[in-house]
């Protein structure tokens, strides 16, 4: 109703229709390998941060689906949420079927989240607990120091933040305000602490160039570069665009480049309308 009333009705339908619905045309070998991401990459991001914790995760997540399929024997117990497991398993199927949208993947974790609630009140207080609490004094022994000290000194690390250093150059030497048209396809929180909009249609950097999304815009544009080219005939006055993602980005006639220095002698490059 809101959508309609403010004549957004076909946005709507597109969004929550049309473009899912084009998620569809993934080959079958792409879907079996998106939907094993989906699951896998939650806990090789775990992993890297902290080994037990990674597999107390892997684990939980093994007994939730072994809970799930034993729930449609007819000897289990009765539960008052009878109806998650049919939506666990539906919701996989679904997800499989139909597809999954682009750079979501990591979305797939939050099925195994939702069916945490249908575990029994005794599995939960005598088994999982235990090992919650185990793996979360394994993380706070690890990184105490570190998270301590980030706590006292929370004020200075934002202050000296470097995107927020970036943004208050722009605003000081370039003349950049809230008035400005910024155009960002990276470091998308720029435009956060500039207080602007990103002037394209959709912000996310992955579904940006996605054909499906771009029915918002032009369909008729196949690549990342005639979409950026179409972008720039909305003449934004700053630019971010990282050439190591979008070889487009090495130059940029007409804008004046401006590199903010980084770590391991790398730059983040900032585009400037002359």
């Amino acid at each position: 109703m809101i959508y309609f009333i403010n004549d957004l009705l076909r946005v709507y339908l597109t969004a929550n229709i049309q473009i899912p619905l084009g998620y569809t045309s993934i080959s079958f070998g792409e879907r079996v390998s998106n939907f094993l991401n989906g699951f896998i990459d939650p806990f090789k991001g775990l992993y890297s941060y902290n080994l037990f914790l990674s597999g107390v995760a892997l684990f939980i997540a093994g007994f939730i689906v072994y809970l799930s399929l034993n729930s449609f024997r007819k000897d289990s117990l009765p539960n008052a949420l009878s109806s998650l497991p049919y939506f666990f398993v539906g919701g996989l199927i679904h997800l499989f079927i139909v597809g999954q949208a682009p750079g979501r993947y990591n979305f797939l974790i939050y099925l195994f989240c939702l069916y945490i609630i249908n575990i029994q009140e005794n599995i939960v207080a005598k088994f999982l607990l235990p090992l919650v609490v185990i793996a979360s004094l394994s993380i706070f022994h690890s990184s105490y120091e570190k998270s301590s000290e980030n706590i006292q000194n929370f004020e200075i690390i934002e202050e000296e933040y470097l995107l927020q250093q970036i943004a208050k150059d722009l605003q000081v030497n370039y003349d950049v305000d809230t008035n400005s048209k910024v155009l960002a396809l990276d470091h998308h929180l720029i435009l956060f602490y500039l207080d602007v909009p990103n002037l394209s249609y959709v912000n996310h950097p992955v579904l940006m160039f996605l054909n499906e999304v771009n029915l918002f815009d032009n369909p008729e544009n196949t690549t990342k570069e005639e979409i950026f080219n179409e972008l720039m005939l909305k003449e934004p006055d700053i630019i971010l665009c990282n050439e190591e993602l979008y070889s487009f980005c090495e130059v940029i006639y007409d804008y004046s480049r401006v590199e903010y220095p980084i770590r391991n002698n790398n730059s983040i490059p900032i585009f400037i309308k002359d």
